[in-house]
Formats: C-alpha cells, structure tokens, sequence
C-alpha cells in the first residue's frame, strides 16, 4: 500500500508539474501576445529542447554559423578598409552569397526568433521556464540565451540587403567603366584621333575632368570623336583634331568650330577653363565658367 500510494503521488507531482508548465507557457504566451498558431510559440519544455536547443547545437548548425559568420566578419572588415571603387563586383557578390547562406543557418527548427528583439526576450522567458527541467542540464538555458544574443548582435551589424545592392550596382558600375576604358586604351596606338593625343600630350590622356575620375580625357576625346560626331561633322574627322600644350599645365584643343582649353589643378585632374561648342540647334555656346564647363563634359563623358 505504501508503495502504491508513492507511485500515485509520483505520478500525481508528475501530473501537477505538466499541468504548471503548460499554464505558465499559456501565460506567457498570452503577455507577449503570441497567438496560438504562431511558429513562433513554445508549448512545452520539451519542444523547446528538440526544435531550439538540439537544432542550434547540431554539429552541421554550428558550422554552419561558424563558417559563414566568420567569412562575413572578415569579408566585411576588408570591405570597410577599402574605397567604394575599390570593393571588386566579384566581391561583393560573395558577401551577398555569404550573407544569403548565415540566414539559412538554423537558429531553431521553424521557429520564429528572426523577427528581432521582442522573440527573443520571448525566448529568454521561455528557457527561464525549462531551465530545471528533465529536459537541461545546469548552465544550457544560459548558455543559448548568449548565444542567441550574439547572433543577434552580429546580424544587427551586418549591412543592410539594400545597402549591399547598392554596392554591388557600384561594383558592376566601376567594372563596367573599366572595361570601356580598357577597350579606349587598346585603340590607342591605332585610333587616329587618339594616337595624335598620345603624341602631343600624353601626360593629360589618364586625368579626369573635374574631380570625377569616371571621365578622363581619352575616354572624353574617344566618344567626341565616336558617338558625338554624329550630331556634329567637325567632330568626325581625325584631321580636325588639334592638340596644342601652351605650358606644362594647359592643354588647348581645336576640333573645327570646337574649343576647348584644360588645366591640370594638382589632384590629378584638369578643369576646363574655357569651352566653345556648338549645341544641337547649331547655336555656338562659348563659356568661361570652370564649374559649368567641367559638368557638360562631364555629361558628355557619360554618352
């Protein structure tokens, strides 16, 4: 009879303890304003070790976390390092990728802890709840709520999905450039407008108009003569190029009813000083003013 009635007072704790825990999990469920349908809802100490704790701690999970999370720690302290056009589209890419595939790490089994800061206060409270349970050893409530936390913490810091686009638009931007430009630079010794540049002033063909290293006057000189022309006879004709240094400084250049006078400025560009062009119309534009002088070619750069 003893016996029994330990067995009956057993099951009876056993019982008491179930019906507290499952009342205490409703509870909170009920302050955070969890819905009982929500992915993101704990129903019992022992869905919280199978779908959090055992799912984080697998060995395929934490290399995953680990692998990627260090990739992108480094990958990012480089990028930080380096100037905008400097970060290669290849590069960038790869954060991306690496960024893509630390999200697919598992955090839990379809539960819901990636919506920031509230489900994981959530998850603070529920561990609380298990931590003497059957169901963890002393410490591992503790131990994943850290965890957590620093995950938490390193994908705060990551950059944004649209920071990194625009990154990536710069990237494919700057490969683009530098292609074109290559493709200038292997013509050269055979364009013919390109070769008497070369011959007259071959110090001025890699600076940039302005402070915009996007347009240095061989590619400016290149599209003149390539795409222009085609709104302008005089710019068609290798012959109507003129490439004349006045000093170590100025370059002056006639192109037909075409004007145009540079100035190196000590950053390793030039200004144009003075322009004389004709405007679609046929109307001659003459201007003096560097600023407005330095957007138009510029402008045309970007042809």
């Amino acid at each position: 009879m003893r016996k029994m009635g330990l067995l009956c007072g057993i099951a009876l704790l056993v019982g008491c303890s179930a019906i507290k825990e499952k009342v205490e999990f409703e509870l909170l469920a009920e302050a955070w304003m969890i819905k009982p349908n929500s992915s993101a809802r704990i129903n019992s100490c022992k869905q919280l070790k199978t779908e959090s704790f055992d799912i984080f701690y697998s060995k395929e999970n934490q290399k995953c976390l680990k692998n990627y999370g260090e990739s992108l720690k480094k990958q990012l302290e480089e990028m930080n390092k380096k100037d905008s056009k400097a970060v290669s589209l290849s590069f960038v890419d790869e954060v991306i990728q690496n960024r893509q595939k630390y999200g697919e790490c598992k955090i839990t089994n379809g539960l819901d802890i990636e919506n920031g800061e509230m489900y994981l206060e959530y998850y603070k409270d529920v561990y609380q709840i298990c931590r003497d349970s059957n169901y963890f050893k002393v410490g591992d409530a503790d131990r994943i709520i850290a965890d957590y936390e620093k995950i938490d913490q390193f994908k705060r810091s990551l950059p944004k999905q649209q920071d990194l686009q625009s990154k990536q638009y710069l990237a494919q931007r700057e490969a683009s450039f530098k292609l074109k430009l290559q493709g200038v630079l292997s013509r050269v010794n055979t364009d013919p407008v390109l070769k008497k540049f070369k011959q007259n002033a071959p110090d001025f063909m890699m600076v940039g108009i302005g402070d915009d290293d996007s347009c240095p006057l061989v590619l400016f000189f290149d599209i003149m003569h390539s795409k222009v022309s085609a709104f302008h006879s005089d710019l068609a004709f290798p012959q109507n190029y003129k490439f004349i240094r006045k000093n170590a400084n100025i370059l002056e250049v006639f192109i037909g009813d075409f004007e145009l006078k540079f100035a190196k400025n000590g950053k390793n560009s030039i200004n144009a000083i003075f322009v004389r062009m004709i405007d679609l119309e046929g109307n001659t534009i003459t201007s003096k003013n560097t600023a407005e002088n330095n957007f138009t070619l510029q402008m045309i750069c970007g042809i």
